[in-house]
């Protein structure tokens, strides 16, 4: 007989076992939640919205504490170093809200890269977009703002935000809608699904 992981519960000696396999789950993190299964301030946190799913498992990355969107959860270890090491340039996608317009100038040379503080850092693909295709998911977006959709290959700390503030802009909004092969879908603020199993 066929064991389907995701659906059957595997005994031995009356232990589970089904549920050591790798789990991966898609989050839509809401803003103002904490990307850490503990907070000793008792913030909100992803914590606070995994205990019902069938394994513990902890985050892929991180996503900042004021930005939205994706967040890959996993109980594998090996998995997520693969998903998170620079050799591998795991794309990540982020629909970026700006405070003032980005000109076509400023896009090329994002895309060529600039020296940050810690090394040089670029934007693989940066396209300006309609407000009105991603108003779902944020809050009011300012009229003087400008919205871009950015796509990078690593996962520096604050690495987008620093990107643009290289170049003088202020990152109002920040949603993060692709990870990899992973999308945001059709996934609602805070819900959870599983997207994959090994």
């Amino acid at each position: 007989n066929k064991i389907y992981i995701n659906k059957d519960k595997v005994t031995v000696y009356n232990k589970v076992i089904a549920s050591q396999c790798t789990r991966i789950f898609a989050f839509y993190k809401p803003t103002n939640v904490l990307t850490t299964m503990y907070d000793p301030q008792h913030r909100p946190s992803v914590a606070d919205y995994v205990s019902k799913l069938p394994v513990k498992v902890f985050p892929i990355g991180r996503l900042d504490f004021d930005a939205a969107g994706l967040l890959l959860l996993t109980n594998d270890g090996d998995y997520a170093n693969k998903l998170l090491h620079p050799r591998y340039k795991i794309s990540r996608s982020y629909w970026v809200v700006l405070d003032n317009f980005i000109d076509d100038a400023q896009i090329i040379k994002l895309q060529k890269g600039v020296e940050l503080e810690d090394g040089f850092g670029k934007a693989d693909f940066l396209k300006r977009i309609q407000k009105s295709s991603v108003q779902k998911y944020f809050k009011k977006i300012p009229d003087a703002s400008c919205v871009v959709n950015i796509i990078v290959s690593e996962g520096r700390n604050h690495f987008v935000k620093r990107l643009f503030e290289n170049l003088d802009f202020n990152v109002q909004q920040l949603f993060r809608h692709n990870y990899g092969k992973h999308k945001i879908g059709t996934l609602k603020c805070g819900e959870i699904r599983e997207v994959g199993f090994r």
